[in-house]
């Protein structure tokens, strides 16, 4: 079998899997069918990205479903007779009766077998990681525990946030897929994971992504840096309004801050705000406070 003759369906709905898309179209490979969200389910997903059009450029059979795992879907991707199914940007677990029937591969933004779980890139930065990476890996009934085809390190420097960090996965799949190509064609079974090394982080909530003042100035810096753009967004509470954060600086002040409470607006320049934090201030650079608070206020 060459490139040209596997036959491949994409499983994915975001702007990785766009990339990814076009990326395995560059390589030859016969993409047989796309499984996706439609537009009306993707809430979810805050880097949601409509494949439709990508496919219908190309004349790639497009199938948008709210579960993989229904029999409809398991029926379509059967008849479709692919060789692999590669789900790069899915949330849901993949069935068993689905891993059966069909290989399948997988894509997660972390140096597997470490940090494996959710959100992999936001807990990165927010745990102010200096490096992580992107592992392809043969899907099993576990989470992200299977075999692992490849795998590239990238970096994470100070000035790093959401987006850099998203651009940097890209660039590590663009880089990567010519190599897992030519890896399914030959039907390479990939490395075993070391389990007892494994570590998973948690699901993150809304709550995770509130500013509390109390944290440093670099704990909050890097939570903000770690939800901006393309995900939701770090946000504070300013009375009863839920005000979104999207960029932070951090900054001294000359003057003695220790009977300052934590959260408490002490300064504005134009459209910055600079607030008490743990250790110092914390000024709010980019946010969508329509009007901005005046000093003596408390954010929370």
């Amino acid at each position: 079998m060459g490139r040209r003759d596997l036959r491949v369906i994409l499983v994915g709905c975001i702007r990785f899997t766009e990339t990814c898309l076009v990326e395995l179209l560059e390589s030859g490979v016969d993409v047989v069918g796309v499984l996706t969200l439609s537009p009306e389910q993707a809430g979810f997903h805050a880097d949601y990205v409509d494949l439709g059009p990508l496919c219908d450029r190309h004349g790639i059979p497009i199938y948008r479903v709210e579960n993989i795992n229904d029999p409809e879907v398991v029926a379509w991707i059967k008849s479709s007779n692919p060789d692999v199914c590669l789900v790069f940007g899915w949330s849901q677990l993949i069935s068993a009766k689905i891993l059966a029937a069909i290989p399948c591969v997988g894509s997660h933004p972390a140096l597997l077998p470490q940090n494996r779980g959710r959100h992999p890139l936001i807990w990165a930065r927010v745990l102010g990681l200096e490096e992580t990476g992107l592992t392809f890996f043969r899907l099993g009934v576990g989470a992200d525990d299977g075999p692992i085809l490849c795998q590239a390190r990238f970096s994470i420097d100070d000035s790093d946030d959401a987006s850099t960090l998203y651009a940097k996965m890209e660039d590590s799949a663009r880089r990567m897929i010519p190599d897992l190509v030519e890896k399914l064609v030959a039907k390479d079974p990939g490395e075993e994971q070391d389990h007892s090394r494994a570590n998973s982080w948690r699901k993150r909530d809304k709550g995770d992504g509130q500013i509390d003042f109390r944290m440093s100035s670099r704990q909050i810096d890097l939570l903000v840096r770690a939800l901006t753009h393309p995900y939701v967004g770090a946000h504070v509470v300013c009375g009863d309004r839920e005000v979104k954060v999207w960029g932070t600086r951090m900054d001294t002040l000359p003057e003695d801050f220790r009977n300052l409470e934590h959260g408490k607006v002490v300064k504005t320049t134009g459209d910055e705000i600079t607030v008490r934090s743990g250790d110092g201030f914390i000024v709010l650079t980019e946010h969508g406070f329509v009007e901005v608070p005046r000093v003596g206020t408390y954010l929370r």
